[in-house]
């Protein structure tokens, strides 16, 4: 018999709180953030979600409580924010940053189905902190047309990396960061 891993379920159809309209990504922020209350043991996982049908990227948070020996996980009760704003978004990643336990200082980047470009914003604030539409290939300037799309964050910052799928080239792209997860103003 198989016994699914399954701890429940998140959201309706809609467009208000704990809905949502075509959700197409989803990315969980950093370690979580673990404390004790009242005899219980927390582990709160934020997470990020690309309401396409929406226009908009929300965040929640998934909470695992040891209690008395037993474990219990939900939605967080008034975790659930709209966190920005944007055309048919479509994909994300977070780009880690310094405190491990936060998400605070990171960079969440994201695609739209209906713009050129990447964009990136501070979880902590939902303010667009870099961005680019295009870049220059050959001496030829080219337009992206991202869908998916992948951050890597290196050990000593020096390597740090945004993969994308672009729909324009049908190929897949790479583009350095900068140590703090932004785009290099000189885009090559």
């Amino acid at each position: 018999i198989f016994i699914s891993p399954m701890t429940g379920g998140f959201g309706q159809m809609g467009n208000g709180s704990y809905e949502f309209k075509f959700p197409t990504g989803i990315v969980r922020a950093n370690t979580p953030n673990e404390y004790y209350s009242g005899g219980h043991h927390y582990f709160d996982y934020s997470f990020y979600v690309a309401d396409k049908g929406n226009d908009r990227i929300v965040k929640f948070i998934y909470q695992i409580v040891d209690s008395l020996g037993g474990w219990a996980r939900h939605i967080k009760p008034n975790s659930f924010t709209n966190l920005f704003y944007t055309s048919i978004s479509y994909d994300l990643d977070l780009f880690p940053g310094m405190d491990s336990l936060s998400d605070s200082d990171g960079i969440l980047w994201y695609s739209s189905l209906n713009s050129f470009g990447l964009y990136a914003l501070k979880p902590s604030s939902g303010k667009i902190v870099s961005q680019f539409e295009s870049y220059i290939y050959n001496g030829e300037e080219r337009y992206i047309l991202p869908s998916r799309i992948s951050v890597y964050k290196s050990p000593d910052g020096q390597a740090n990396l945004l993969a994308c799928i672009d729909r324009n080239e049908n190929a897949i792209l790479f583009f350095k960061l900068n140590t703090d997860g932004t785009m290099p103003g000189n885009v090559p």
